[in-house]
């Protein structure tokens, strides 16, 4: 009989999160209840004490299925010792159900890999953490199966559960086991006219479909968005824009913005034949559309108003930047607050991951007037019931029940793809909120504000914000790559044949006014300067005569400076000055090429000279003998 097979549904004690400071006499028995917006069932943490039971993702609603036989009895006290954890961590439920996810994939691998005895004793545990360390590099480097980030995370959850269960040996079942490296990578910041055309689309949205329910207009509700416009029914899916064509709605002329005649609804391609079938299926659409402009708080009205509550939250995201874990708990009072008085125009908010630290969002002029809007539809959508938020969740069971949440942190995400390709092209891109505080930031520093006020506004420090949202729009990164590369190409034209003039010979070619450098743009990564030589590729004065000559002091130079590159200890600022200078005399050497086949067979003739064969010019020679002594080249 298979392990399966033996696997049965065990008593189980369901508690909160208040509830597991008590002790229990059977912690094998417990099961957490967190908030049903993090997970429904309540997360199994008796089941750790079955070293036999189901590992698999899907959660079962009575509980993990186990092996009774394989019960260990010392597992309790690390069961207590995960209890006390998620009761005195001061966790939000969301991260205990992330906590306990890894907590759980380093259990099933120590009990699925021999290591059952992994909590029994602190050799056993070092044995165990050493393999699992090796376990998770074979899945990132061997198979590819796992990223360096959930890696990085599930080796220091191995971790803290040994500082937890074993507290002063964790030290030593740790020491000299290297933790995985993972750099978190930040999210780019969004093209500005995504965000432009996003911003449009959500202003459109809300304003539109809010002054439609409220004025209890009839169906088909027609909406202009960024100069195009929609046809919406009141049948789910019946939404006509240039994006979503509407193909397999035979019941409706979207163009007309009417129910299809007879003739229409066989001229559509639709399979039913039958008269008396199609003029009962049109009765019955033309039925639908009559209730929806009967009742005002249709299904289908609610269903826009929804659609426009989200676009306002989506707004105030943009306006605020505030993280979605601080927007959600924004409160009603508080705006009605702002909405009348003179003085407060900022919401607040709890930061949980700065120890509760207040956070404080000013929402502006065009912030006011849009929070005013949004109260008459919010007002609009209670109906007479109350919500303590300022932005809430309509409960749906099929249909609307009529009672009001707390917002998801993933709203807007939701929220996007109920617009991408009905009000968004099929292939528009998302702008979650670490996105938009990413461009908020940079939109303040084109600005001109103080690095300071820019943090202050984001709620976070100055060194979060310079090393985390620093990083430039796409247009910016396309437009100074262009810059750069139009500077590099305009390096090509120093190159010139031999006259009769002669010109002041230098170590990497030759110059026109020696002594007086002149920058080729405004930054350059090396200034010119006729003593060292280095910059005078970003001089105006430069010229590279297409002769052995010149090749060779550009190639000596290019070689010199490669060999820094690969061997300094500050590989950024070697990278910075040298890299590009690289590619400059690779343009450079190119140009010599295309004057004729005899000038490309010299180039080449001389790379090989200078890169196989390490022959330099005696200067460039000079200079690297020189690094070599100092132990910068090896």
């Amino acid at each position: 009989m298979s392990d399966l097979d033996q696997m049965v549904i065990r008593e189980t004690d369901v508690v909160t999160l208040s509830q597991l400071g008590q002790d229990f006499l059977y912690p094998e028995r417990l099961r957490l209840k967190l908030d049903p917006r993090a997970i429904k069932s309540p997360i199994d943490i008796g089941s750790f004490a079955y070293s036999v039971r189901y590992m698999g993702v899907r959660s079962c609603r009575e509980g993990v299925p186990v092996v009774i036989g394989s019960f260990i009895s010392g597992r309790r006290m690390l069961v207590r010792t995960i209890g006390d954890y998620f009761n005195t961590g001061g966790l939000r439920d969301r991260s205990i159900l992330g906590e306990f996810k890894s907590f759980k994939f380093v259990l099933d691998w120590c009990d699925a890999s021999g290591h059952v005895d992994a909590f029994d004793n602190v050799k056993s545990a070092r044995v165990a953490y050493k393999g699992f360390r090796e376990f998770l590099l074979h899945q990132i480097l061997a198979l590819g199966k796992l990223k360096p980030i959930s890696c990085f995370a599930r080796q220091r959850a191995f971790k803290l559960l040994i500082g937890l269960h074993f507290k002063d040996g964790a030290d030593y079942i740790t020491r000299g086991v290297p933790g995985i490296k993972a750099n978190r990578k930040s999210p780019e910041p969004p093209r500005e006219d995504n965000v432009k055309s996003y911003i449009n689309v959500c202003i459109d949205v809300a304003s539109r479909f809010s002054s439609f329910v409220m004025s209890g207009e009839p169906f088909p509700c027609r909406v202009k968005f960024s100069g195009l416009e929609a046809v919406v029914f009141p049948i789910y899916g019946a939404t006509l824009t240039p994006y979503s064509n509407g193909k397999r709605l035979h019941c409706l002329n979207l163009v007309e913005a009417r129910v299809a005649t007879p003739e229409e609804y066989m001229a559509s391609g639709a399979r039913v034949s039958k008269l008396d079938i199609i003029r009962r299926s049109l009765g019955d659409t033309q039925k639908t559309i009559d209730e929806a402009n009967t009742d005002l708080r249709h299904e289908q009205r609610m269903r826009l108003a929804s659609m426009s509550a989200s676009a306002y939250a989506c707004l105030f995201i943009l306006i605020t930047g505030a993280n979605p874990s601080e927007f959600v708990q924004f409160e009603y009072a508080e705006a009605l607050e702002i909405e009348r008085s003179a003085i407060k125009k900022e919401l607040t908010a709890v930061k949980f991951r700065a120890k509760g630290r207040t956070t404080r969002y000013p929402i502006g002029r065009k912030g006011l007037q849009l929070l005013r809007a949004y109260l008459k539809l919010r007002q609009w959508m209670l109906n007479g019931q109350s919500c303590e938020y300022l932005f809430f969740r309509m409960r749906k069971d099929g249909v609307y029940s009529g009672e009001y949440s707390q917002l998801n942190e993933n709203f807007s995400s939701a929220f996007f793809r109920r617009l991408r390709g009905v009000y968004l092209p099929p292939d528009a891109k998302n702008i979650p909120a670490s996105a938009v505080r990413k461009f908020k930031s940079l939109v303040l520093h084109e600005l001109r504000v103080s690095p300071s006020l820019v943090a202050e506004s984001l709620n976070h420090s100055q060194r979060t914000n310079a090393s985390n949202y620093s990083e430039t729009t796409v247009e910016r990164q396309e437009q100074e790559f262009g810059i750069y590369w139009e500077a590099v190409r305009k390096a090509a034209e120093v190159v010139r044949e031999r006259g009769a003039k002669e010109e002041a010979a230098t170590v990497v070619g030759h110059c026109e006014d020696f002594n007086h450098p002149v920058q080729t743009r405004e930054e350059v990564p090396i200034q010119p300067n006729c003593e060292t030589q280095y910059g005078c590729l970003y001089c105006e004065n430069y010229m590279c005569h297409a002769d052995e000559e010149d090749v060779h002091k550009l190639l000596s130079l290019q070689y010199v400076a490669n060999a820094v590159r690969k061997t300094t200890a500050d590989l950024q600022h070697a990278e910075r000055l040298f890299k590009d200078l690289s590619i400059r005399i690779e343009f450079i050497l190119e140009a010599v090429s295309e004057r004729s086949k005899e000038s490309s067979t010299l180039v080449a003739e001389v790379k090989y000279r200078v890169q196989k064969l390490g022959d330099l010019t005696p200067f460039w020679e000079r200079r690297l003998q020189r690094y070599e002594k100092v132990g910068v080249v090896f």
